[in-house]
């Protein structure tokens, strides 16, 4: 064993909201913060919608972003769908491609959906 300083800086890379809600993640956090003033990064995961929210506010980056909405009713996704060819439905707190549909409109009018999960991509 060897004992080494207290870090400057954490940068959280943790992978899982599971582990970083464990309490001696929590405990740990919050020690080097307080008691020893460290400098944290990626502190906590962001939901989709709060990263989209903080990208849309910087002015360049704002017209290069997609059309994007919070999914609170089917009338949204119906207008969304007739409005363009593809859409995709991302879950707010999903994480590495996990949980997104796809929903393409066919030449005939029909939607054809494919949705991710852990074992690949399925047709619907």
């Amino acid at each position: 064993k060897t004992v080494l300083p207290v870090a400057d800086v954490v940068n959280n890379r943790l992978t899982s909201r599971k582990l970083e809600n464990k309490p001696s993640v929590q405990h740990f956090m919050k020690e080097v913060k307080s008691l020893y003033g460290t400098q944290t990064f990626n502190e906590k995961f962001l939901d989709k919608n709060e990263v989209f929210d903080a990208l849309k506010s910087i002015t360049t980056l704002k017209k290069v972003m997609p059309e994007s909405h919070l999914l609170k009713t089917s009338s949204m996704l119906k207008a969304m769908c007739n409005r363009y060819p593809v859409v995709f439905l991302k879950p707010v707190r999903g994480s590495l491609g996990k949980g997104i549909i796809r929903v393409s409109r066919q030449n005939d009018g029909s939607f054809l959906t494919l949705a991710t999960s852990v074992g690949g991509t399925r047709k619907q």
